[in-house]
């Protein structure tokens, strides 16, 4: 909400309303402030005159999540945020996590067979038999 002044000089002048200061949790834990300090500073943080600005691990602690469910969320269409907070939306993040499986140069190497026989042993087998065969390996890992 913008205020309007009368400077003395014929023209008005905008006056903004201040920006809140901003504190961290780091700051806020190394600050020497007895109750009454910190009592007041929590008052100006409830009312908008200071922002509390939380690292991620302090933002799993206070929501009792962990830092990796806290990344998955921020990955998240807002739509489906939306629809979780809700209760619309019941999938589990853990169906959401995608485990990445590093396959060692050792042991593709090894393997006996070249590209372009492997490359021909799935076109003769199908790539769609090949694929689900390869989901049913992941699985049973």
């Amino acid at each position: 909400m913008a205020f309007l002044s009368h400077n003395g000089n014929g023209g008005a002048v905008t006056i903004l309303p201040p920006t809140p200061k901003s504190i961290t949790g780091r700051s806020l834990a190394h600050q020497l402030l007895d109750k009454r300090q910190r009592a007041c500073l929590a008052a100006d943080v409830t009312e908008g005159v200071v922002q509390l600005v939380l690292t991620g691990a302090q933002l799993a602690t206070v929501f009792d999540v962990s830092p990796s469910y806290i990344a998955l969320a921020r990955k998240l269409a807002p739509g489906k945020r939306a629809a979780i907070l809700r209760g619309y939306d019941p999938t589990p993040f853990a169906s959401l996590m995608i485990r990445k499986i590093s396959v060692p140069a050792k042991s593709v190497a090894n393997t006996g067979i070249s590209d372009s026989e492997l490359v021909s042993q799935i076109r003769a087998i199908g790539v769609d038999r090949v694929l689900a065969a390869a989901c049913t390996a992941e699985a049973a890992e």
